[in-house]
Parts: structure tokens; sequence; C-alpha cells
């Protein structure tokens, strides 16, 4: 058994969209003598099963955190000491008609009071309110989101090189943000109509308000929308890149979202690519300007100072008024039909566009949204406040699985894990899929533009660690 006198689990659901904040934070604990393991929900599962008085970072394994692995792994962690700081990566920005809804759909309440949840961080003051009288209350704390701390400009040297390696493949672009994964899924993802769509809806307590057939009417007309914009944005953005022959267009889908579909539908344009890979974050530093659809890369545009288009086909419709994107709909310069978009695009691209001052609207859902307000400080600053105090040491073992039990669970998932590549090789492959690699050219990179050298980032299996260089592990 070896000790350390703290160590931070990070659980990933998606990569593209969680592993480089989450280094961000985990080199920012190192730094204080914090041992940092990052990896998959699975992987960090297994290791954490036999661990001792650790700290967790994030959410349980399910969306909702109510299934009944989520709880099972919640009781391992009551026993195991864990003091675990609730942070959700889809924590912010929901369907207007539904946004309390949602909020505790996605933030399972009943378990606030258990020993291992120590602290509930959220995005923004609104999504704490929808709790303000819960019993628990003093655990909840509006931190932000450390992922859109990266946009504002005193962190822009982290992606100075890789922002000139994409200006050099692309050239001066306008990148198109989308988000219509409820009708361009990737495989390894649930469909918006599906069962288990449904279940995460059951199990956020939808029942306890709604009957089931009003739930499947919200599903339904919100994939009806959804539907609605892409038929819409699709054809409109291919008329847009033939009305700008001399401007290069970046499409860059949704992390849920299948690439393979626009690669096709574009391939007869010169002007267009379609590039998935990484964080979107230098994407939108090395752009001219950005087009998105009530999509969360509005707001980091925004954050990041770029001249940002909002266009919203359903804008004026009314039925489809309750599915608008609560705290992004009105983010950038709105456009709802083809003449306003190019109207707004031609003067963006000539200086011209004058801001709206629309970030304010974001504010509330997103406490680090505007001025030197950052996530990370609050979240790093709790943390180790806590292990200061605390008197346990952390315990990991070298060997994590040690019963006969947990080698056969560990197995079957690693065919499993094998299992869904082998058959998701071909999905991969053509960036239709949510999982994405990160090598390690590209975390050394990171590192050594975020860190003095008293930090190193190594793998182990399939984990990544951020320690200190003195660290007993490596």
């Amino acid at each position: 058994m070896s000790k350390q006198k703290k160590i931070v689990f990070h659980s990933i659901d998606s990569p593209r969209r969680e592993l480089e904040w989450r280094l961000f934070v985990a080199i920012k604990l190192a730094e204080k003598g914090f041992t940092n393991i990052i990896g998959s929900k699975t992987e960090i599962e297994y290791l954490h099963e036999n661990s001792r008085n650790c700290v967790f970072l994030g959410r349980l394994n399910s969306v909702t955190g109510r299934t009944k692995s989520d709880i099972r792994y919640l009781k391992r962690m009551e026993v195991n000491g864990t003091k675990m700081f609730y942070l959700h990566d889809e924590g912010g920005f929901y369907f207007r008609g539904e946004y309390d809804e949602a909020v505790k759909k996605i933030y399972p309440d009943e378990l606030f009071g258990s020993s291992a949840i120590h602290n509930v961080f959220f995005w923004g003051e609104k999504q704490r309110r929808v709790f303000e009288n819960h019993k628990n209350y003093s655990k909840l704390h509006v931190t932000g989101s450390p992922r859109f701390d990266l946009l504002k400009s005193g962190f822009s040297h982290i992606d100075s090189e890789y922002v000139k390696s994409i200006k050099e493949r692309y050239g001066k672009f306008v990148l198109v943000c989308t988000r219509f994964g409820a009708v361009n899924r990737v495989p390894d993802e649930p469909t918006t109509l599906s069962k288990r769509s449904f279940d995460i809806r059951v199990e956020g307590g939808a029942l306890k308000k709604f009957s089931k057939e009003e739930i499947f009417e919200t599903m339904f007309s919100a994939w009806e929308k959804i539907s609605y914009e892409f038929t819409s944005f699709v054809p409109t953005l291919a008329k847009l890149v033939q009305d700008f022959p001399d401007v290069n267009f970046v499409i860059r889908p949704h992390p849920a979202e299948r690439q393979s579909f626009y690669s096709d539908s574009f391939a007869h344009f010169n002007n267009v690519f379609v590039d998935k890979s990484g964080d979107v974050r230098p994407f939108i530093r090395a752009s001219e300007v950005v087009i998105h659809s009530e999509c969360t890369t509005g707001v980091e545009a925004e954050i990041a100072g770029r001249p940002t288009i909002n266009f919203r086909p359903c804008m004026n419709i009314e039925k489809y008024a309750p599915f608008s994107v609560e705290g992004v709909s009105n983010v950038g310069l709105l456009c709802c039909d083809y003449e306003s978009l190019y109207d707004s695009l031609q003067s963006a691209l000539s200086g011209q566009s004058q801001s709206n001052d629309s970030l304010h609207n974001a504010a509330p859902y997103l406490a680090n949204v505007m001025g030197n307000s950052f996530a990370f400080e609050r979240i790093v600053q709790m943390i180790d406040e806590f292990c200061g105090a605390r008197l346990e040491t952390s315990h990991l073992p070298i060997l994590p699985i040690r019963s006969r039990f947990q080698f056969i669970r560990y197995i079957k998932n690693k065919l499993r894990t094998f299992r869904d590549l082998v058959v998701n090789a071909a999905a991969l492959k053509k960036g239709d899929s949510k999982f994405y690699y990160y090598s390690d050219t590209e975390l050394q990179r990171f590192l050594k533009n975020v860190s003095t050298n008293d930090v190193k980032i190594w793998r182990k299996g399939r984990n990544i660690w951020v320690t200190p260089k003195r660290n007993l592990y490596s």
C-alpha cells in the first residue's frame, strides 16, 4: 500500500470537451503538492475501488448520478473515506421551458446528504437557486466552470503554438460550430428519442411532475425543433460558402455528432474543411469569425473576443420558444434567415461588426463568464483548504484489483471496451465517435505552456497522472 497526503481522481466523459481544462486544474493542484489521476469513468472507478481517503472532482458515472451502479459507487466512496467535490461537465445551459427540471435531472439532490459528497459546485447562481430550500444548502457553492477560464486573454499563450499551426493549415477562416447531436448522433451515445433518453428523464424525477405522455411529448417536440434547425442550418451554410468563395470555412461538429455527415455533404466545396480534432478553444482563437446556433461555443467565442454570430432559424417560431437554450440563445449577433446571416458575416469579415454586449446574458448561468473571476482558483482553493485541515493520509494500492470478484469485473470491462473499439473502429476513424485520444506530444505541449518545471504529466496504463516532479508513484 502506497501513501500520498493528497490524491485527486478526475473521471472524463468526453475528452474533446473535458481533458484540457481538467489537465489545467490538475496542474494547479499538482503545484500545491497533489497527485492527480485522470481517466475514463470505468478506469477511475476501478482504481478507486481500494483507495482510501482520496478526493474526487467531477460527477458520478451516469449523467443523472442515479443509476444503481452510481449508488453503489457512492456507497464505496463512503466506505473508502473519499470526499467528492461534485462538478458536472454539462452544468449550465438547458431548454428554457424545462430549465429547473433539467438542472434537477443532472444534480442528484437526494444524494447531497451523503458523507462522501463534501461540496457541490455549480456553474452559476441560476442552477444553485433551484435548490435554495435544500437541507444541505451549505454544501452548495457557485464556482463557474474551469473550461471557460482558458478562453480569457490571460491564458491565450496556452494555445499560441497550436493556433499558429491551425492558421497555417486553413489560413483565415470562419469557424462554424454545430450542435445537432439529436439528429446526427455518434453511435456510442444514446439517441435523443431512445429508451435510455427517456430513462434519464425518469431518473431525474420527471414522473413526479409529468405524466409519461407529457414526457414523450416534450422529447419529440425538442427533437422536432432541433431537426428543423438542422435542416435549415445545413442548406443555409451550403449557400453561404458558395456566396463567399474566397473565404475558408472550418466546420466543427459537436463531440456527440457524426463528422462524416459534414465531410460527405460539404465535399463539393474547396473552401470547406471539417475538423473535430482536440479541443475547440484553439480553433476559436485562430478564427476570424465564429458562427453557432445556441451553442456553448458561442459563449466561449465571446469570452475569447471573437466576432460571434448566433444563427437561429427557429427564433421567431412561437411553438419552439420553450426549446431555446437559456443562457446561450441571445449570445452573439442574432440572425434567423439567410439575408441577415449574410450581412452579419460580411460586416464581421470587413471589421465593421459591432459587439452587442451579449455576454452579460450568460452571467447568471456561468459565474466566471466575465471579468477576472476564475473558476479554477476557487475550486483549487477549496480542495486545498479541505485537505490542509484533513488528518487522514490518502492511500492507493500499487495493484488496485485485489479480489477475485474485482478481477473478473475488470477483465469483463476490458473485453467490453475492446469489443466496442473494434465495433466502432471505422466510426472512430471518420470522427463519428465521442472518444478522442490525446498523444503524449499534445499532453507535454499543454504542460509546457501552462506550468513551470515543478509538475510532470505521464501515462500509467490508460490513465494520465499529473504530479509534482518528486512523487513516489513516478
